[in-house]
């Protein structure tokens, strides 16, 4: 999959515990956009991380997002994504 565009959108810390452990991260988050539009069509995406865990991306609607119960982290993201809609 290819992007086109990709910017900066910021730059988020988050410090919090996670099953009893503290834990810190730092993200990068970019906006961009697919270069094969066909892709904004799929209901989801499979995906692997750095540690070899599978999961499952999908698109949310920024307006359901919160009604659905789902919890975006951190916070910070959430308002600024609400922020840019």
């Amino acid at each position: 999959m290819e992007l086109e565009g990709p910017a900066l959108l910021g730059v988020f810390e988050s410090a919090f515990v996670h099953n009893g452990i503290g834990e810190h991260e730092i993200g990068y988050v970019y906006t961009a956009r697919f270069t094969d539009a066909s892709l904004y069509e799929r209901t989801h995406f499979d995906g692997v991380e750095s540690n070899g865990v599978a999961y499952v991306a999908e698109w949310v609607r920024i307006e359901l997002f919160a009604s659905r119960g789902n919890v975006l982290f951190p916070n910070e993201l959430f308002a600024r994504l609400k922020a840019d809609a």
